[in-house]
């Protein structure tokens, strides 16, 4: 019995040894309040409140990809984290160590801030020149003081949107463009766009994307003019007359108001030479050049204008086209050198027979005395004119001349038997024509024969003069009334033996006065 009381005391007494020695093993607590203190993209500070006993603390990491960093080992009670990466959530298992024993564990999750991104400047859009729906947009390249966790610099790309409208509605065109331009080609002329840009950054392997650019860049896509030009001669050897194929609207963006398409034809004397403009505006797709030359050689371009609300554009010339005009007979080939090498005044006031009147005895008051020319009636030129450059005064003199003669010969051939009165008012009414399908100007060229019946440009000064060098061919003396005045002017001649007027710019005449 004594035995057996003595055996549970050593038992006792085992235990409790055993339980003290267990508790000593484990008198590490548990650090308190592992918290995070700061954080960057590339670093986290961490603290932790001190635990009894603890002789230093280990901090395991593994980051959210489970990649395991390197066990880090502190006798503070705070931790300082560097080359993490950026906008990435790491585990933190935080022990106390006294000699070979350890704390239960303490966990807290970390996460690095993402990379800050701005925005790029300058983005503007160039159209090329050689193909008006090919356009570039480029900005200027995005600077950034960010590295990767190692150091390194990151990687800088770009995205490119595009919109209808400028403030709202951007859609991305382009990603990961590398270069600071991007070359689009559209499908459609006129075609209106906008573009922002933002930078793009890969840092530590994530992409972080900027703002879009406050300034768009807008586009506007050109005209193509692939217009077919030809000139083909007429029956009349001083008209020539232009075509072109029509401008295709199916080419133009259908967000346009109400697009119109009008032409604009030029005109050269030599392949080479120096284009003018010959008229504008035109709706329709032939025009008709007229007082030129026999067997004259004309060279032209057409160019295209599309007109939609405020937005107006025009192409470059087209291709240029060649036409000549059929030759002159003999006889017109004489009369016409015969022009070149004289060196006569423009106008003259006395009468000029036409060829069919030539041999015709005139009436007694055909015959009357002519009034002097006035001074100023009569243009100068220089005394040696040079008939080879197509702008000179000889040659404007000539073309004038070659159509005043055409219409008194049609005159002559229809009105034969006629009164005075019946061919003047004729003659008056054709200039008028022209007049009408000109335009009126106060140019230099619109107060001669040569505006009226070939520049397309009128004055009254110019539609007296174009008169009178018609009644010229048809054997009339005339006077030219306020001439060089802004008032208006007119023809006095004499008509079926009485006194009377014609007016080339109305196209009236009658006997009398004209007021």
């Amino acid at each position: 019995m004594k035995y057996a009381k003595h055996a549970w005391w050593v038992l006792v007494f085992s235990l409790l040894g055993t339980l003290l020695l267990f508790t000593g093993c484990h008198g590490v607590s548990v650090p308190e309040n592992f918290q995070t203190v700061s954080v960057t993209p590339h670093r986290a500070e961490v603290s932790w409140q001190e635990s009894p006993g603890a002789e230093s603390y280990q901090v395991e990491i593994v980051a959210e990809n489970g990649l395991t960093l390197p066990v880090q080992t502190t006798q503070s009670t705070s931790l300082t984290l560097d080359d993490l990466s950026a906008d990435t959530s790491y585990t933190l298992t935080l022990t106390a160590l006294q000699g070979d024993s350890q704390s239960d564990p303490a966990q807290l999750t970390v996460k690095t801030l993402p990379i800050s991104v701005g925005t790029v400047t300058g983005a503007e859009a160039v159209v090329s020149e050689e193909n008006p729906l090919e356009y570039t947009i480029s900005w200027q390249p995005y600077q950034t003081v960010e590295t990767n966790a190692d150091g390194t610099a990151p990687t800088v790309s770009y995205a490119l949107y595009e919109s209808t409208k400028e403030d709202v509605g951007y859609q991305l065109v382009s990603g990961d463009l590398t270069e600071t331009s991007r070359t689009l080609t559209g499908t459609k002329e006129l075609c209106r766009r906008y573009y922002k840009v933002c930078p793009v950054l890969t840092v530590d392997g994530k992409q972080f994307t900027g703002s879009l650019c406050e300034q768009p860049a807008l586009v506007t896509t050109g005209l193509r003019n692939d217009l077919t030009v030809s000139a083909q001669a007429t029956s009349s050897h001083s008209i020539l007359e232009v075509s072109w194929t029509p401008y295709d609207t199916s080419r133009l963006d259908s967000a346009l108001e109400n697009p119109t398409v009008s032409y604009t034809l030029y005109g050269a004397y030599t392949e080479d030479g120096e284009y003018e403009q010959l008229a504008s505006g035109l709706t329709d797709t032939t025009w008709e050049e007229r007082g030129l030359l026999g067997d004259m050689t004309r060279y032209y371009k057409v160019a295209v204008t599309v007109t939609a609300g405020e937005l107006s554009v025009t192409t470059a010339p087209s291709a240029q086209a060649a036409g000549a005009t059929t030759p002159l007979s003999p006889a017109q080939q004489e009369a016409q050198q015969e022009q070149q090498q004289s060196d006569q005044p423009v106008e003259e006031t006395t009468a000029q027979p036409s060829p069919e009147q030539s041999d015709t005895p005139q009436t007694p008051q055909e015959s009357e005395p002519v009034s002097p020319q006035p001074p100023e009636e009569t243009p100068s030129e220089p005394s040696e004119p040079d008939d080879t450059n197509p702008d000179s005064e000889a040659v404007k003199l000539l073309q004038a001349q070659v159509v005043a003669q055409q219409i008194a010969q049609e005159i002559n051939a229809n009105y034969t038997g006629r009164s005075d009165l019946d061919k003047v008012s004729a003659a008056a009414e054709m200039v008028a024509e022209y007049c009408r399908q000109g335009t009126k100007s106060d140019s230099q060229d619109s107060a001669t024969a040569y505006g009226v019946f070939i520049k397309g440009e009128y004055s009254s000064a110019g539609a007296t003069r174009a008169l009178g060098m018609v009644l010229d061919y048809l054997g009339y003396s005339w006077t030219h009334i306020n001439a060089d005045t802004p008032n208006h002017q007119w023809c006095e001649l004499t008509m079926d033996g009485q006194s009377g007027w014609a007016d080339g710019q109305s196209g009236t005449a009658g006997y009398g006065s004209i007021h």
